[in-house]
């Protein structure tokens, strides 16, 4: 009877005490939850899982409301994922809840960074690139875009240099050291860049037709067709690896391959004006004067500062009979051969003064005059970040940019982010 009598009040404590333990370990979980919570957003963020972070950010509101570390958090994750409107939300909402002003204004640097907004922001490179933590990329991304501006080529170098060491898996800093030796024409090191950049991200067709243009450029040829082929079995319809691929047969000698291409490429996009030009080359060097002179002729009207352009229509002419059309072309391509020649060592000594208003200017007047106008807008637009006081540039913009509205649109090639070369 006694045996009968303990047991049921054993089991019952015991019940109590068990239960008592699950509650106290709840509350005792529920405290510490967001600080779990947080934590692991910060694992996510450091190992550049931004959808990890923002679950386990959502997930440390389950048993509090709103801080400003999770503020902080929501906000690192908005920023990396380019939700702009939301950052500046997050902002307000980060200062308004007692996040520190040195991490508000990180994240104000970082997003400026990111959105090109340099003037807002270059001041304050230095202590982003002695300090990125797990936002090196963003750093590296921003910086090179505005050193390319600046033309400080070396520091951009350096910085993807480092950017490599620390992310070695990550290709985009070997695209972006490509990217800059396409643009500064030395195309064993773009070469080089791109491979290393594909070798981590094959499946990656912008990769490849920086690496099949480079190719192109060194003539192996063999290997760029190959990777335009590669290119355009993904993209049927990629204008520059259209173009490219029938460079690349010209230079092989395939005259009737590229003429094919181009073809194609010009039925489905017929107003591109580096298809045409490209046609009306091949069309040239396959022995037809008269095809070249009118393909030649059409981009010639939207494009008539550029000198290997009207080289290219005045032979065409002269060939098809009509030399005296050709004569003004000649004359216009001999007039540019000594400044255009100089281009190459007035951007040797930016390389080494970038500040210099002096040589921009140069640099822009002889782009505008005898290459490219679209050219000259950017190099103008660059020199406007260095130099905002600058009337003279401003009126050379306005300038350039008028000329530019009298003639046809421009090219869809027509879009890099550096000053071109």
């Amino acid at each position: 009877m006694k045996c009968c009598v303990w047991r049921p009040y054993t089991v019952s404590r015991l019940s109590r005490i068990a239960f008592a333990i699950v509650i106290f370990n709840f509350g005792l979980g529920a405290w510490y939850w967001q600080d779990l919570c947080l934590w692991r957003a910060n694992a996510c963020l450091v190992l550049r899982d931004d959808r990890g972070a923002e679950c386990w950010a959502k997930r440390s509101l389950w048993f509090g409301k709103l801080s400003g570390r999770v503020c902080l958090i929501e906000l690192r994750i908005a920023r990396r994922q380019a939700r702009f409107k939301d950052v500046e939300r997050g902002l307000v909402l980060a200062s308004n809840l007692g996040v520190a002003p040195d991490e508000i204004h990180r994240e104000q640097w970082l997003a400026c960074a990111q959105t090109q907004q340099f003037h807002q922001m270059e001041d304050h490179w230095p202590d982003l690139l002695a300090d990125p933590r797990d936002d090196e990329p963003e750093i590296g991304r921003g910086f090179v875009t505005w050193a390319a501006t600046h033309h400080r080529l070396q520091e951009a170098h350096r910085v993807i240099s480092v950017w490599h060491e620390d992310y070695p898996t990550d290709p985009e800093p070997l695209a972006l050291r490509g990217k800059l030796y396409t643009a500064a024409n030395y195309f064993e090191g773009a070469e080089t860049a791109y491979r290393q950049a594909l070798d981590l991200a094959p499946a990656n067709d912008v990769y490849r037709l920086g690496l099949a243009h480079a190719l192109r450029e060194r003539l192996k040829l063999d290997e760029a067709v190959s990777m335009y082929r590669e290119c355009l079995r993904h993209q049927p319809d990629d204008l520059a690896a259209l173009t490219g691929l029938a460079q690349a047969y010209t230079s092989q000698g395939e005259i009737q391959s590229a003429l094919s291409v181009l073809r194609d490429a010009i039925a489905h996009h017929p107003d591109d004006l580096d298809v045409l030009q490209t046609f009306g080359e091949v069309m040239l060097a396959s022995g037809d004067a008269n095809s070249a002179a009118n393909a030649l002729g059409r981009v010639y009207q939207a494009r008539p500062e550029n000198s290997n352009l009207a080289y290219a229509l005045g032979r065409a002419l002269k060939a098809s009979g009509r030399e005296q059309e050709s004569e003004p072309l000649f004359a216009f391509v001999a007039e540019s051969r000594e400044p255009v020649n100089q281009l190459k060592d007035l951007e040797e000594q930016l390389s080494k003064r970038p500040n210099d208003v002096e040589l921009r200017t140069k640099i822009a007047s002889i782009t505008a005059r005898y290459k490219s106008r679209s050219d000259a807008i950017r190099w103008y637009e660059n020199l406007l970040i260095v130099a905002p006081w600058h009337t003279a540039t401003k009126e050379a913009l306005a300038e350039v940019y008028r000329l530019k509205a009298e003639t046809p649109k421009r090219s869809s090639g027509e879009t890099d982010t550096f000053e071109s070369r």
